[in-house]
């Protein structure tokens, strides 16, 4: 029976110890790729998505403030970035990609999961200003190895 992937998945996001970051649900494209050369999940976004962005930086710590003094500075979020070429600054992710997979009458057929329990940001943070489109995918993450020896899993449900 022949099944299609019509719909770009949706992308829960979670650090590498499982906390959940946030939910990349207005994407545009996406694709998987599993081969002998790379394994990657790239999605293109259309929205700011501040945790995600707050996830790839490290957000300034301003607990040393008083109370007093965060009453008077402005309400702001600093967020700094570190290269992403040097393996310490990688940023590690858990990712769960959900959609639906149709028959070929056009009715869904099956729910569609994808578990990645190991990967790496690898395309860090651009920002868009105008119609001029960059780069095809707003975030790539680069699928590795986990402790089992998966890539990662692929769940079927059927409907």
């Amino acid at each position: 029976m022949k099944n299609f992937l019509m719909n770009v998945m949706d992308l829960k996001v979670f650090d590498e110890k499982g906390k959940f970051i946030t939910k990349l649900d207005t994407a545009t494209k996406g694709e998987l790729v599993h081969s002998d050369q790379a394994s990657y999940f790239a999605i293109n976004i259309s929205d700011f998505n501040i945790d995600m962005i707050k996830a790839i930086g490290e957000v300034e710590n301003t607990e040393s403030l008083s109370d007093f003094e965060k009453e008077l500075a402005p309400k702001s979020t600093k967020i700094k970035f570190k290269p992403l070429y040097r393996n310490e600054n990688e940023k590690k992710f858990k990712l769960v990609a959900e959609g639906e997979l149709y028959n070929s009458s056009g009715d869904v057929s099956h729910d569609f999961k994808v578990i990645i329990n190991e990967s790496v940001l690898m395309s860090g943070l651009e920002f868009e200003f105008s119609n001029v489109d960059i780069s095809e995918y707003t975030h790539v993450f680069a699928i590795r190895v986990d402790d089992n020896g998966n890539s990662f899993e692929l769940e079927l449900i059927e409907k």
